[in-house]
């Protein structure tokens, strides 16, 4: 006996449950990376405010030892702050025309903002103050992904992070 061919029953998958499939797969792909790439960013977060940091006490240190880097006279440093980088520099106020700047470029899609006059704190030399200080406009803020730290400098130059 011969069956006609449209009542026969061919394997396979009917195109509703092919999207079905198809659909699940695409909402569990986007909340698994969705999941795997916020620990990353955090962790750049963190990575960068704790090299900031170091970098900020770094560049009181050099200002309160003398270190002239290749200035003939002790000298003010500082830190210039930017949206995608921080610069480390010598002298009253952030020249880029200077050769030795050091830029520090942040990773990750971290951005970073602050509240310092002139996007820059400037130690003094000698005492390591910072110069030009303003209470209330002396913080530098890491973010990226829904986190944030923030770096608060005080007169003195102590570095708290939050």
């Amino acid at each position: 006996m011969h069956v006609p061919r449209s009542s026969a029953r061919q394997p396979g998958f009917t195109l509703v449950e092919l999207l079905l499939v198809m659909g699940l797969v695409a909402v569990l792909a986007g909340i698994t990376s969705v999941n795997l790439f916020s620990p990353q960013t955090k962790a750049n977060i963190n990575s960068l405010t704790d090299r900031l940091a170091a970098d900020i006490k770094s560049q009181q240190i050099k200002a309160m030892s003398g270190d002239s880097m290749s200035a003939s006279a002790a000298q003010e440093h500082g830190v210039y702050i930017q949206t995608g980088t921080y610069t480390l520099f010598k002298g009253t106020a952030y020249s880029g025309a200077d050769t030795d700047n050091i830029p520090i470029a942040s990773e990750g899609g971290v951005t970073l903002s602050t509240t310092f006059p002139s996007t820059q704190v400037v130690f003094d030399k000698g005492s390591g103050e910072v110069i030009g200080f303003t209470n209330g406009s002396n913080t530098i803020t890491l973010s990226g992904s829904g986190e944030t730290k923030t770096i608060t400098i005080n007169r003195y130059g102590a570095v708290t992070v939050n």
